[in-house]
Parts: structure tokens; C-alpha cells; sequence
């Protein structure tokens, strides 16, 4: 029996099966860069599965994983599934709570997934006592079984979604206030990598935020001592910057027509779409 990671990633299925591979490599990459080189992580259809891991918070930070689960995994036949979910649920689950059995299978195997779900789940009952709740149950024991193996888990820890960095090109993040970060947050998540560059001075505490969300990539930020459109366009032009995000601007629109005017690329202002009380 042994322990490791499930990565699970969402919008990445939706692409081409060449876009797919290009995407899910990028993934694969960004987590190695994360959990650093003594983590194992292979890919698997529709998976990334990681071995060797002392923290796994990082993982919440990786674009483009919807959610991620610790599990342990066995042979996917029906009595070493049973042996093992009747372990875990030994483990997870008290006196008292409810329960249900979810399971979700992939590939040809001698059972259905109801099959290991009504089994696994009346084992359980049988030898701990606990009720069954299918719809709003205390614990719930998770079954992935996906051709060879089978994967046992309790919880499902999410991630930021979004695609992986490095999947889309590089843009240039104007950053002038803490709202500014919400832009490059929303760059990153579309799989951009970035360069910020930082209005009047560098901030290091921002910084280190942008950092948290990089992986995958190295920062290179800049700075500038004021607002000048053509030093703005010279940073895009150093660094192959596709488009640049920058916040709204009610109070003064001509400062975005003068952007407009010497900035060689699309600019981009998500900001204008989102509510205050969305933004980090």
C-alpha cells in the first residue's frame, strides 16, 4: 500500500489532444518546480499522481490544479479495494458520523462503480456501525479506480484552476497599488507568465506575493520612477511582452489614452469587470 498525491486539473481536458499534451506537460512542470526535486510527479490521463512529498500546501498555488487529494492506492480489484476503504474508513470516520462511498472508475474491470460503492459501503456498516447519508454524509470515502490501481481518499483540497503558467505567452503587469495584484493574478491564471513592473518603487512585500503564484517561472520585475508610457513600452519591447495589464482609471480616462497611444501592444483592464470585494 502506498501513499501519494492525486492532482486533478479541469479546463486542460477541454483543449485539442496536441494543445492537451503541451498543457498537461506544463502542469507536470509547474509542480516539479513547486515541490521541488526529490518529489516524483508523473502523468497519468486526466491525473498528475506525486510521490515523495513532506508539504503539499504549495499545491494550492499551482495554476492550473482544480484540487488535489492524499490517498493511498492499492490493486484495482474488488477485494483489495474493499480491504483498504474498510482501512481508511477504520481511520477517517468516528462514532456517530454518517458516511457514503463515492467511487469514480476508468478503464475495463470485472465491477461497476455501484458494485464498489454498495459493497464498500455496507462493509463498512456491517463492521463499524455508522449510517449511511448519501447526500449530506460527515465523511466521505472516495474511490478513483483507474485501470490497474485504485486510489482511496477522504478529502478533496482545492486548487487555484486556471490554466498552467507558461501554457499561454507573457505579458506586462502595471503596478501601481495593492489592487494591481488582483491583475496579475488573473494574467497568471490565464497561463501567462509575467513581468511586473512596479510603479515608483519596488515592493517587496507585493513581491513576494507574486512569487508565491510564479511557479513555473522566474520573476524578473522592473521599475519605474513614474508613470512614462514610452519607458513602459521600451520594458514590453525588452522583454517580448504580448499585451500589458494595467487597473481602470475613472478619475483621469485621458492617462488611458495616452497609454493607448504609446503602447505597441493590447492593453488589458479586467479590473473595470470586477466588484471591489473580489479583488485580493
Amino acid at each position: 500500500m502506498n501513499e501519494l498525491i492525486l492532482i486533478r486539473y479541469g479546463e486542460l481536458a477541454l483543449k485539442s489532444k496536441k494543445v492537451r499534451k503541451r498543457f498537461e506537460k506544463r502542469l507536470q512542470r509547474n509542480t516539479q518546480n513547486a515541490l521541488g526535486s526529490k518529489a516524483k510527479v508523473k502523468l497519468a490521463y486526466g491525473r498528475l499522481f506525486v510521490e515523495n512529498v513532506n508539504k503539499s500546501d504549495v499545491l494550492k498555488n499551482v495554476f492550473g490544479i482544480v484540487s488535489f487529494s492524499h490517498c493511498v492506492v492499492t490493486e484495482a480489484n474488488m477485494k483489495d479495494v474493499l480491504k483498504l476503504g474498510l482501512s481508511v474508513a477504520k481511520k477517517q470516520i468516528k462514532k456517530g458520523n454518517s458516511f457514503a462511498v463515492k467511487t469514480n472508475r476508468v478503464g475495463r474491470h470485472d465491477f461497476t462503480s455501484e458494485e464498489v460503492n454498495r459493497e464498500l459501503g455496507a462493509l463498512i456498516v456491517e463492521k463499524l456501525g455508522n449510517g449511511v447519508n448519501l447526500s449530506n454524509p460527515d465523511k466521505k470515502i472516495s474511490v478513483d479506480i483507474r485501470d490497474s490501481k485504485a486510489y482511496v481518499y477522504t478529502e478533496v483540497i482545492k486548487g487555484p484552476g486556471g490554466l498552467p503558467i507558461g501554457a499561454e505567452g507573457k505579458v506586462a503587469v502595471l503596478i501601481e497599488n495593492k489592487d494591481d495584484l488582483t491583475l496579475a493574478y488573473i494574467a497568471l491564471k490565464r497561463g501567462c507568465e509575467i513581468v511586473p513592473i512596479f510603479v515608483g518603487k519596488k515592493n517587496i512585500k507585493w513581491l513576494k506575493q507574486l512569487e508565491k503564484w510564479s511557479y513555473g517561472m522566474v520573476l524578473n520585475p522592473e521599475t519605474i520612477k513614474k508613470k512614462e508610457y514610452i519607458e513602459i513600452n521600451k520594458i514590453i519591447a525588452k522583454n517580448s511582452a504580448l499585451g500589458l495589464f494595467t487597473g481602470e482609471d475613472k478619475i483621469n480616462p485621458s492617462n488611458f489614452k495616452n497609454l493607448k497611444k504609446y503602447v505597441s501592444v493590447p492593453i488589458y483592464r479586467p479590473l473595470l469587470c470586477l466588484s471591489r470585494n473580489k479583488r485580493l
